[in-house]
C-alpha cells in the first residue's frame, strides 16, 4: 500500500525523501523476518511441509523458505542500502524520465 501510494500520490519532489522512509520501513520488515526466531520458524516449518494439509499454507511456507534462502546471508545494512538504491533508481529516475 506504501508504494502504492508513493507512486501515485507523492508529489514528485518528495520522492527521494519518501524512499528513504519506504527504505527505513522495509528494512524494519527485513529485521524481523530475518531474526533468529523467525529464521528458526520457518526452516522448522519448511521441514515438517509434509505434514501440512492446507495447500495454502503449503504455498505460504515455501514463499517464506525461498525468501529465507535468498536473504539469509544479506546484511540489514546491505538490505537497506539495496532498497534505497532501488527505490532511487526506479522512482526518481525511471518514472520521472521523459521519454
Amino acid at each position: 500500500m506504501l508504494y502504492f501510494d508513493y507512486e501515485t500520490l507523492c508529489p514528485t519532489d518528495a520522492r527521494e525523501d519518501e524512499g528513504e522512509v519506504l527504505g527505513f520501513l522495509s528494512n524494519e520488515v527485513f529485521k524481523l523476518l530475518t531474526s533468529d526466531e523467525s529464521k528458526q520458524l520457518i526452516v522448522d516449518l519448511h521441514n515438517e511441509i509434509d505434514s501440512i494439509e492446507d495447500p495454502l499454507d503449503k504455498v505460504l511456507i515455501n514463499r517464506l523458505y525461498e525468501g529465507y534462502e535468498k536473504t539469509k546471508n544479506m546484511s540489514p545494512e546491505f538490505q537497506m542500502e539495496m532498497t534505497v538504491t532501488h527505490n532511487k533508481a526506479y522512482y526518481m529516475k525511471w518514472l520521472r524520465s521523459d521519454f
